[in-house]
């Protein structure tokens, strides 16, 4: 038991030792849209353009691997254009807090590095706003009623992203991230129940992610990795 305990304090010392913490502000643009099954509920789907931000806390070890969270406040829908009516559409967008948990890995050791995210994220529903013109006939003779169901009030998902990241001082850095909302067949509907038939529906995302960190401890070194001695053996 004392020798469990020991590596376990082991382990959190080296991680405070030698891992870099950071926290910062990301802001993010992205397209969005819905997958629906049967397909042709897509006919005349397209994408809307939404601004994502939020705060980062992102911790990375000396041997450059470590996890990224989140906290955004993250916009998400689509809008559908009818197909013979002028003029006539659909705008549904559906307002989130997301938390994503990323595993986080960079690549090089210099100032310039290529970085990798992904991992799951959870999302809670702040509120929607439907607008329509010309499409109230369309929704209240529509089969599906997926026009009028309410979304569900929390989700989750999986994402992944790729970019790179700029260290100007050992104490501040930029990054930037193309990401994409992974479409797998395990990401919940965004529907509570499956209206009349509607086989799935999940939110599409792709886009991308400027932000700004502040290191407020340091990555180590290899050689300050080297000369460490813990302070019980002095």
């Amino acid at each position: 038991m004392k020798q469990h305990i020991l590596f376990i304090l082991f382990v959190v010392i080296s991680t405070t030792v030698f891992g870099q913490i950071s926290v910062g502000y990301r802001h993010g643009y992205g397209a969005h849209s819905i997958k629906l099954e049967p397909e042709s509920l897509t006919f005349g789907v397209s994408e809307i353009n939404q601004m994502n931000y939020g705060l980062v806390f992102c911790y990375n070890n000396e041997n450059n691997s470590g996890f990224q969270i989140e906290l955004n406040y993250a916009p998400k829908g689509w809008i559908e254009y009818h197909q013979t009516i002028a003029e006539a559409y659909y705008k549904r967008v559906i307002n989130y807090v997301e938390v994503p948990v990323f595993g986080h890995w960079e690549i090089g050791k210099k100032r310039f590095r290529v970085i990798i995210d992904a991992g799951p994220y959870l999302a809670f529903k702040v509120n929607e706003v439907i607008e329509s013109q010309g499409y109230d006939n369309i929704m209240e003779l529509s089969t599906f009623k997926h026009y009028t169901m309410p979304s569900r009030d929390a989700g989750f998902g999986i994402k992944f992203a790729t970019g790179a990241k700029y260290n100007f001082t050992e104490r501040f850095g930029i990054f930037i991230e193309a990401r994409t909302d992974l479409q797998l067949a395990g990401s919940s509907d965004i529907f509570a129940g499956k209206p009349n038939g509607i086989g799935a529906s999940r939110l599409k995302e792709t886009g991308g992610v400027f932000g700004v960190l502040w290191h407020i401890k340091p990555q180590a070194t290899k050689a300050e990795v080297k000369r460490y001695v813990p302070k019980e053996d002095l």
